[in-house]
């Protein structure tokens, strides 16, 4: 039954529905955000988190790419905030290196299973 639904699947539908894409940069906002659209995937993109959460209880995402560094505010401090409020999934990018041990995510979030980290270097 569920192989004969995913056949007659319509392809050309959103496959994640809407993501929430939270950064200050711009750049990197619209290069997702472009990236998904090519996907038929519905983007909504956010420079501050202080909507974040707003945009969370109002439902209708079902992802959300979260920067680790937000100008002033902390990306783990604002999934710390989501996650009282959402279990929706959340995915941490950042452009800067990161110069912690991957120990110290996996200690930061104990209530967080399932973090998975991976570095990616983009050449530029």
């Amino acid at each position: 039954m569920l192989q004969k639904a995913i056949r007659n699947a319509d392809h050309s539908s959103p496959q994640l529905g809407r993501v929430l894409i939270v950064d200050d940069d711009l750049a990197m906002r619209r290069l997702i955000a472009s990236y998904l659209s090519s996907h038929n995937c519905l983007t909504v993109e956010l420079s501050d988190p202080a909507g974040i959460l707003q945009h969370v209880e109002s439902g209708g995402f079902s992802l959300i790419i979260l920067d680790v560094h937000l100008g002033q505010k902390d990306g783990f401090d604002v999934l710390r905030q989501v996650r009282e409020r959402s279990d929706i999934p959340v995915i941490m990018i950042t452009g800067r290196a990161l110069s912690l041990p991957i120990s110290f995510f996996r200690n930061c979030m104990p209530s967080m299973p399932g973090i998975l980290i991976s570095v990616m270097t983009i050449p530029g």
